[in-house]
């Protein structure tokens, strides 16, 4: 097979947002289905993801958001989501000034590419989180059954702070 068909292969297994969309990996609150509808209109659970080299953390402001990190991993929830909705959540979010929307690929649980994009924040300093605010966290990770080792990570934020 040449090079160009294999790539196409590769391109071709990949899970892709349908036109006029975008797929967001989602690591916080917004993991949460009522939270999202909150904030976007319509949008579509496609499924539980990880994205490799980078790490949880919650930065001085009190919110989530992930740094690079060789060795770890982010889980999170991959929504399909209108254009329109995409640019809702930015000025929501404040893109771009202290948030930056990033491309980038996710995997899914059989390990199959996800092209996605997610939100990092700056201030990447190390804080802590208000109490409800991670619990909402906490509550999604343990709804989505994502790993004990990650959930554990998550429930020990604030009582010691890894190094990002």
């Amino acid at each position: 097979m040449s090079d160009s068909k294999l790539t196409f292969a590769r391109v071709a297994q990949m899970i892709r947002p349908k036109v006029g969309c975008r797929l967001l990996f989602v690591y916080d609150d917004l993991m949460d289905a009522e939270a999202m509808a909150e904030r976007v209109p319509d949008p579509e659970f496609i499924c539980t993801a990880r994205m490799e080299s980078r790490r949880f953390l919650v930065n001085t402001d009190g919110i989530a958001s992930i740094t690079p990190r060789m060795g770890f991993e982010v889980h999170g929830v991959i929504w399909q989501v209108e254009e329109i909705g995409v640019t809702c959540l930015d000025l929501q979010l404040g893109v771009p000034g202290g948030v930056d929307r990033l491309g980038g690929f996710s995997r899914n649980h059989a390990g199959t590419l996800i092209v996605s994009e997610f939100y990092m924040y700056r201030n990447r300093e190390l804080g802590a989180a208000h109490p409800d605010y991670l619990a909402l966290i906490l509550n999604a990770v343990r709804k989505h059954e994502f790993p004990d080792d990650y959930i554990e990570q998550i429930e020990r934020w604030d009582v010691d702070r890894q190094a990002a």
